[in-house]
């Protein structure tokens, strides 16, 4: 199983789009404990099923960059490894089809699950 965003436009002018997020397993062990440990508000909840509005983009791209930094001087100082960095690279993925909605001013629904 994974955790993906949804990106699903209102329009017909877009197909829908699939952004992965991370396996469930992934995410549940790294992904919620340190956003949680952070305080984040949405991250947590992506792996629970989350539907964000479009005036909430900027608050969970704030919040992918807070994990991000915090996930990077970890491996850092831990384990510079292949799946750290994927994990890093998901992140920018999540943040770039984020940046991209927001962008367009399609009406989207936005569901990470």
């Amino acid at each position: 199983m994974t955790v993906d965003l949804l990106i699903h436009y209102i329009e017909k002018s877009h197909p829908m789009k699939f952004v992965p997020i991370s396996s469930t397993e992934l995410f549940f062990l790294y992904w919620e404990p340190i956003s949680t440990k952070l305080g984040l508000k949405y991250v947590p909840e992506f792996g629970k099923g989350l539907e964000i509005e479009r005036d909430e983009i900027t608050d969970v791209i704030d919040e992918l960059q807070r994990l991000k930094k915090y996930a990077s001087s970890i491996i850092e100082k831990v384990d510079n490894d292949a799946a750290s960095q994927a994990i890093l690279s998901n992140i920018d993925w999540v943040i770039l089809a984020l940046q991209e909605v927001q962008a367009d001013s399609s009406k989207v629904k936005l569901i990470f699950n």
